[in-house]
């Protein structure tokens, strides 16, 4: 038993709190009755800015946060390890029915540790089961990039049935089913705010329902399919190549739609295109009014305003939406032009 542990429970948690990130990790990781002890600490002194981060890819990571802390898991594949010490049941005290699992571990110099596992997508499930019940905190942000079919969809459910909500995801697919991304889809749309970069021009965004949703590389995204979003906040980047951009007539068609009803719960519409934007041509025969959106808070060193900002009505009700375009350099070098419509509350 480590001297530290005959101390009174009450002394304990003073000490405990002086413990950075870093010092409460190892001492999770030292045993079982460690891991127990660094629980129970944790749910008594209720830490209440820890933040947990998951990665999915080709290899996985799990970052925790504190304040201004942070240590990262790397989870990999033991093909890749050169140097290391064996260890055996490590994280045993998760009582997952991955216990018995070798792996080795390297510690990062940058506050972290490596891992080698000869079966990683395992791996980071039991890391993933680990990590929760010690801290007992959801994720706040899920990188989603399975590769080779493998979509872990064992993590993610695991993941969903331990949290109501998970407020950011960015997602990719390659090289993955439909019917696989179909079934990864309808779980991780719950999330929030999400990210999603998808080359496949089968896969139809609007199946899914969204709270925020950003796309990009979406030149592929037409007028067709944008009708059918339905969410609050909605960015569209459509600057990788010129594949079938919306052009001026199109971006016209949307505030129609808007004006007459569509997309009620709308709040915020932005489309970053390396194609030229006329706010004049879109809004060409529209009734508009000046608005009282600042221009300085909209134009700056970096943002040229180029369009607006003016503000269109819906017919029904006269609700207020202002838009307005801009020019800037993005970090290639590169002309974007950025089209916005912001309505009101």
């Amino acid at each position: 038993m480590l001297p530290l542990y005959k101390l009174d429970v009450l002394v304990l948690e003073q000490i405990f709190e002086c413990f950075d990130l870093k010092e409460i990790i190892a001492l999770a990781l030292l045993s079982t009755r460690s891991f127990i002890i660094a629980r129970s600490l944790l749910r008594r002194t209720r830490p209440e800015n820890v933040s947990i981060d998951l990665e999915i890819g080709t290899s996985h990571q799990i970052t925790v946060r504190r304040g201004s802390e942070m240590f990262e898991f790397y989870v990999h594949n033991n093909r890749y390890l050169r140097q290391g010490k064996k260890l055996r049941n490590v994280l045993e005290a998760s009582k997952s029915k991955f216990q018995w699992l070798e792996f080795s571990i390297l510690n990062n110099s940058d506050g972290g540790i490596s891992t080698f596992w000869e079966d990683e997508n395992l791996a980071i499930r039991m890391l993933y089961e680990y990590i929760f019940s010690l801290f007992g905190k959801p994720i706040t942000k899920l990188i989603y990039e399975p590769e080779n079919g493998n979509m872990h969809f064992d993590l993610l459910e695991s993941m969903m049935k331990n949290q109501d909500s998970l407020p950011n995801a960015w997602i990719r697919f390659t090289n993955s089913s439909l019917l696989g991304i179909d079934k990864a889809m309808r779980v991780l749309s719950v999330a929030q705010n999400i990210t999603l970069d998808v080359t496949l021009s089968n896969f139809w965004i609007p199946k899914y329902k969204y709270q925020n949703l950003t796309i990009e590389n979406g030149n592929w995204v037409n007028l067709f399919e944008l009708k059918a979003i339905n969410c609050e906040f909605l960015y569209l980047c459509q600057t990788i190549g010129s594949y079938n951009p919306l052009k001026d007539e199109e971006l016209k068609e949307f505030v129609k739609m808007w004006m007459n009803g569509f997309f009620p719960n709308l709040k915020d519409f932005r489309l970053e295109t390396n194609s030229s934007i006329s706010l004049a041509n879109i809004l060409m025969g529209i009734p508009t009014e000046i608005s009282e959106m600042n221009r300085f808070d909209i134009e700056d060193q970096y943002n040229l305003l180029t369009g607006g900002p003016l503000n269109i009505r819906q017919l029904n009700n006269g609700q207020v939406a202002t838009v307005y375009t801009v020019d800037f350099e993005n970090s290639d070098g590169e002309d974007v032009s950025v089209f916005v419509m912001i309505v009101a509350d």
